[in-house]
């Protein structure tokens, strides 16, 4: 996971994960699950520009159709030393989404 400045007045940062697809450069964004973490995120980048991308897979029955749901969380996660700094993140929008999952399913 990586991030850049924005080129707008406000000092704010875009997260991203970066890859290859079919030969092509592919970025998808992600942010913060909440908005309080945009400022955890500037915590876990000081003195890094990327971080480790920590995926879960998870799966949930819903008990009245039978219905299982799949798919991940995803956490940005800085490791200095002894301390760990994490941060949960969700895709910006679907495209970032099917990104993601694209990248992942070629690991």
């Amino acid at each position: 996971m990586y991030f850049k400045e924005s080129k707008k007045k406000e000092e704010r940062y875009t997260y991203f994960v970066k890859g290859t697809l079919r030969g092509r450069n592919v970025k998808a964004s992600l942010i913060p699950s909440d908005i309080g973490g945009y400022d955890l995120l500037e915590v876990l980048f000081v003195g890094t520009e990327s971080a480790d991308l920590i995926v879960t897979p998870f799966a949930m029955k819903n008990e009245e159709t039978g219905e299982v749901i799949e798919g991940n969380t995803y956490t940005a996660r800085v490791v200095d030393g002894t301390e760990v700094f994490e941060c949960p993140m969700k895709a910006r929008q679907k495209s970032d989404k099917c990104i993601l999952d694209m990248l992942l399913a070629r690991l």
